[in-house]
C-alpha cells in the first residue's frame, strides 16, 4: 500500500507541475496512434520525428539491460534484444505486428522459454482532440515451451491519463482465467523543466494481475506459477532523432508466485531506434 501511494503522489505532483502540451500529429495521425508493440513492456519509447511520418510501415530495435513484463522479469534479470514491425492501413487505424524477444523461463512442464514470438493484430483511433483508444488481440508466442496463450487488451490515453485492461482466458497455457489492470500517466515535459533538454517523457503506473482463478483463495498455486499481485513502475526518457534512451524502476507487492529475485525492485536502462 505504501508503495501505491508513493506512485500516485509522484504521477500527481509532476501532472499538476507540468503544463499539459499539444499532441502534435497524434490526433490526425493514426500511425502515431499505434505505437511499436511491446514498447511497454520494459518502458514506453518517447515519440521522435519519426513517429509522424504518413507511413503505413513502422518498427522499433530495442535493447534493455532487463525485460520486465508487468512488474517481473521475464529475462531471468538479463538483458535482451527486442524489435518489431507494424503495418498499418492509415485510413482506418487496423493495424498487424510482428514482435520478438529473447526470455529465459521455465513453463509449468518445466521447459524453458528462449524466445518469445508475439503476432498481433488491433485497432488504435483518436477521439476528438484529447482521447485516443487501441483494442489488440495478441498472440504469445513460446516455440521451445508450452506457455503460449491469446490475450485481448484495451488502451485509452486521455490527456496525461493512461489505462488498460487485457484478459486472458488461458495465461501462460495454464487453462486460468487472467485480468491484468493498470491506471497510470504519461507526460511531455518541456524544456524548461527538463535541464533544457527537448524530448524529454515522464511516466509511470499502477497495475493489478487477478489471477485468483487460477488458485484457491489464499493459497499460492506453486504448481502452475500464478498468483494475483501488484506491479508499480516509473521511467523517464529522452528522444534524440530517431532513438530513444530511458531509465525505469519496476516492483511489485511481492505476492507473484514468482522467485523474488525477478518481482523485485529493477532499474532498467534501455536504448531504441524507431523507423517508419
Amino acid at each position: 500500500m505504501k508503495k501505491l501511494f508513493t506512485v500516485l503522489l509522484a504521477s500527481s505532483l509532476i501532472t499538476i507541475s507540468l503544463p499539459a502540451l499539444a499532441d502534435t500529429d497524434a490526433s490526425t495521425n493514426p500511425l502515431s496512434m499505434a505505437p511499436n508493440y511491446k514498447a511497454e513492456a520494459t518502458m514506453p519509447v518517447a515519440a521522435t520525428a519519426a513517429d509522424t511520418r504518413i507511413s503505413p510501415l513502422s518498427g522499433n530495435f530495442t535493447i534493455t539491460s532487463n525485460y520486465v513484463f508487468r512488474g517481473v522479469s521475464v529475462s531471468d534479470n538479463l538483458p535482451a534484444v527486442q524489435g518489431g514491425l507494424t503495418y498499418t492501413f492509415l485510413s482506418s487505424g487496423i493495424y498487424a505486428n510482428l514482435w520478438g524477444s529473447n526470455v529465459n523461463f521455465q513453463d509449468a512442464q518445466g521447459y524453458t522459454a528462449t524466445l518469445e514470438m508475439d503476432t498481433i493484430i488491433g485497432i488504435s483511433n483518436p477521439i476528438g482532440d484529447h482521447f485516443t483508444y487501441d483494442i489488440n488481440l495478441d498472440r504469445y508466442n513460446y516455440p521451445k515451451a508450452g506457455a503460449s496463450y491469446n490475450e485481448g487488451i484495451a488502451n485509452a490515453h486521455w490527456y496525461f491519463i493512461t489505462a488498460q485492461i487485457a484478459y486472458s482466458n488461458n495465461v501462460y497455457n495454464s487453462h486460468y482465467n487472467g485480468i491484468y489492470y493498470n491506471l497510470g500517466f504519461k507526460q511531455d515535459v518541456p524544456a524548461k523543466y527538463a535541464l533544457g533538454l527537448e524530448n524529454v517523457t515522464v511516466s509511470g503506473g499502477v497495475g493489478h494481475y487477478d489471477l485468483n482463478d487460477a488458485h484457491k483463495p489464499g493459497v499460492l498455486s506453486y504448481d502452475n506459477g500464478l498468483s494475483s499481485y501488484n506491479d508499480y513502475n516509473l521511467q523517464v526518457t529522452k528522444g534524440i532523432g530517431n532513438y530513444t534512451i530511458g531509465l525505469q524502476w519496476t516492483d511489485t507487492n511481492g505476492h507473484s508466485a514468482d522467485p523474488a529475485p525477478l518481482r523485485d525492485w529493477h532499474l532498467i536502462g534501455t536504448v531504441a531506434v524507431n523507423f517508419a
